[in-house]
């Protein structure tokens, strides 16, 4: 908490929440060239891959998981220790959460999973990592995808959209009030968060998968504004990718 100039030390009618971010500006710019080198390197990753594709499987799909993950979770570090005074988990806003944020999170995640099912239904499987081969090496494989998928992704992207965009440009906008900063802060995260998942898509973009994307980019931003807490956000995508792993499976 700060106290504005002319506040008794006592009182409380002044008090203001302390920002997340003291300098959102370059937590911003360091957010940016992180999104620049993610999206570089979706773009490039299938000729990068071919530098390992002999090695095994799970070799394979444990390095897609770290290296398409750094960029991204290097610019939450770096935008943090840039940008905040506080600490990480103050900055992220991960320090403080309560039960209401994991019902609003799941919440959101049945219901853009249930758009996402009605436009195009879930098919096909991760059967396949598990066939043929020596069977100790694919049950590895198949399991790195999926913590890879309905874990480490969501926390990873959440933190960096949520976490450092939303929360720097809502601390950035301060001045201009809280609903023209919330309103710039959801749109600017879910127009990136979208941007960087259609770099994969290539130039035929699947409704369903943006229906998806758009919807738990525009969810998470909003509680995140509501809440100035990222557990439900996490929560969110964490239950979304997970219910289409489970639908895989079925």
């Amino acid at each position: 908490m700060t106290m504005t100039p002319d506040e008794s030390p006592g009182s409380s009618s002044h008090l203001v929440p302390a920002p997340a971010y003291a300098r959102p500006w370059p937590a911003l710019l360091v957010a940016a060239v992180g999104f620049i080198a993610a999206a570089l390197l979706i773009a490039g990753y299938p000729s990068i891959r071919l530098a390992w594709i002999t090695t095994p499987s799970w070799v394979q799909s444990l390095l897609d998981l770290v290296i398409l993950s750094l960029p991204l979770v290097v610019a939450v570090f770096a935008a943090a220790a840039v940008g905040s005074r506080l600490g990480i988990a103050s900055a992220l806003g991960i320090r403080a959460w309560r039960w209401s944020d994991v019902v609003a999170g799941a919440g959101i995640a049945l219901v853009v999973r249930a758009a996402v099912e009605l436009i195009a239904p879930t098919v096909g499987s991760i059967t396949g990592p598990l066939s043929g081969g020596d069977a100790g090496a694919q049950a590895a494989n198949a399991i790195i995808i999926v913590v890879g998928a309905a874990l480490i992704s969501p926390v990873v992207e959440e933190t960096f959209f949520r976490g450092v965009v939303v929360r720097a440009l809502g601390d950035g906008l301060r001045s201009v009030g809280p609903a023209i900063a919330g309103t710039v802060a959801v749109a600017v995260s879910t127009g990136a968060f979208v941007a960087l998942h259609a770099v994969s898509w290539g130039a035929s973009i699947p409704v369903a998968a943006l229906v998806g994307t758009a919807g738990v980019g525009l969810g998470t931003s909003i509680l995140v504004v509501l809440t100035g807490r990222l557990g439900g956000a996490i929560i969110a995508h964490i239950v979304f990718n997970t219910l289409g792993v489970v639908l895989l499976l079925l």
